[in-house]
C-alpha cells in the first residue's frame, strides 16, 4: 500500500527564506489578521516581515 504524504508533517520553507510578501500573504489567510492589524504592526516594529508576524503572534494570538 502507498503512503500518503501528510502535509502537516512535511516542513515547509523557512520564514527566513521565503520572498517579501509572502509572510505577510500568509498572515492575512488567518482569521484574526487583517489589513488594520498589519498596518498595526508595520507602525510598532516597521517593515520587516518577521517582526511584523511575530508582533502579531504576541499581541493577536496567532
Amino acid at each position: 500500500m502507498e503512503e500518503q504524504k501528510n502535509k502537516a508533517n512535511t516542513p515547509g520553507i523557512p520564514d527566513e527564506n521565503k520572498r517579501p510578501g509572502e509572510i505577510i500573504a500568509e498572515l492575512m489567510q488567518k482569521e484574526n489578521v487583517d489589513e488594520q492589524a498589519i498596518a498595526e504592526a508595520r507602525e510598532v516594529v516597521g517593515d520587516d516581515e518577521l517582526k511584523i508576524k511575530e508582533y502579531l503572534i504576541n499581541n493577536r494570538g496567532l
